[in-house]
């Protein structure tokens, strides 16, 4: 049957006649007939509530699925069970689609997908819990279609029903997002979605811009950090970075600009300057420029970028450049920058007042 990655080979996982021709056909093939198979739900809610515990998971859960992504999600054995017969799934066989911590036996991990595939989705709605594995267990290929002889072949094998649609969306593995027990979460692997589309995804993205790259954006880059670092500022994942329209790569932070920073008690951090490139405009949710100018060279990148990118301050005047002026001078403009930066995150959602911290470096 198909999803929108690739073909795969499914059962019910209430039959125990169609759970052991699974196993029996993993274990044909070399696999572990113990391992944990992936639930192929119908809808999002399956994955949801096993994310109930963590803002940032139910955000990520939100914006993934349903989709090519296989999610990972973390809970503690007793949330597991709980959270289990909650949906009535509490009389399944043990570790069908659940696994233990490597090292930590009071850690369940949930393995689970939300094809979009209207064909799946559909014969999903109709199962309690439907597993799978890849057709290449019964020599159907590598499942980005079947074979002309894909019924024969299948019935071989003890497959009662092939569904064949055609090629597949993706035609390549789902992309795996594991969602920690701390509350956070990791890219384990790409695959039919890459990193950059997966982040583009859940992860606020926002990018300050000035000249040099030197002074302003990354005293705001800096500042905006600080804010978010703080526990409890976001349940969004949010990457804040900074670049200059006319500057080199890898020049520092001036001094000044530094030590205006410190005086606040905030971590200007290793910065090297980076000069804006369309691929940057792209990516970033929200832009935010310092002056008009950097604003209009943003948008010469990216046109179609226009309705996200944004003067710093609210009021829409520039933040005048303070290079060459003394270190007061640094101080008033940084001081200013932060209180643009409380309204325009405090506005738009970003800094709130929830559980987790949800700051990343840039990478």
């Amino acid at each position: 049957m198909p999803t929108e990655t690739l073909y795969g080979v499914f059962a019910s996982a209430t039959s125990p006649v169609g759970l052991a021709k699974l196993r029996a056909l993993r274990t044909a093939a070399g696999g572990s007939a113990d391992a944990t198979f992936t639930w192929h739900a119908a809808g999002i809610e399956s994955a949801q509530i096993y994310c109930q515990d963590h803002e940032v998971h139910e955000h990520v859960a939100a914006k993934l699925l349903p989709g090519p992504v296989r999610l990972l999600i973390e809970v503690s054995a007793e949330k597991f069970e709980k959270q289990t017969t909650a949906i009535g799934l509490s009389d399944l066989p043990a570790h069908v689609f659940d696994g233990s911590l490597e090292g930590d036996g009071k850690t369940r991990v949930v393995s689970i997908r939300v094809p979009s595939d209207p064909m799946f989705h559909e014969v999903a709605a109709r199962c309690k819990v439907l597993v799978g594995e890849r057709v290449g267990l019964i020599g159907l290929g590598d499942g980005k279609s079947l074979p002309a002889d894909a019924e024969a072949i299948a019935r071989k094998a003890g497959v009662k029903l092939v569904v064949n649609t055609g090629p597949t969306q993706y035609g390549s593995p789902s992309s795996t997002v594991r969602l920690t027990r701390t509350g956070w979460y990791k890219i384990e692997s790409t695959g039919a979605w890459s990193e950059r589309t997966l982040r583009a995804k859940f992860e606020t993205q926002i990018l300050f811009v000035c000249t040099g790259n030197t002074c302003r954006s990354p005293m705001a880059e800096a500042i905006a950090r600080h804010y978010l670092a703080k526990p409890g500022a976001t349940k969004r994942p949010t990457r804040v970075a900074s670049a200059g329209v006319a500057t080199s790569d890898g020049m520092a932070m001036t001094p000044e600009a530094v030590e205006a920073l410190e005086m606040s008690r905030i971590d200007a951090g290793r910065h090297r300057s980076r000069m804006l490139t369309r691929e940057m405009v792209e990516d970033a949710t929200v832009i935010y420029a310092m002056t008009r100018s950097h604003a209009h060279q943003a948008i010469s990148l990216v046109p179609a970028a226009k309705d996200k990118i944004q003067l710093l301050d609210p009021s829409g005047r520039d933040i005048t450049d303070p290079i060459g002026g003394p270190l007061a001078t640094y101080v008033q403009t940084a001081e200013a920058i932060a209180g643009f930066i409380r309204t325009r995150l405090t506005a738009d959602g970003t800094l709130t007042l929830p559980r987790k911290k949800g700051i990343l470096e840039p990478g």
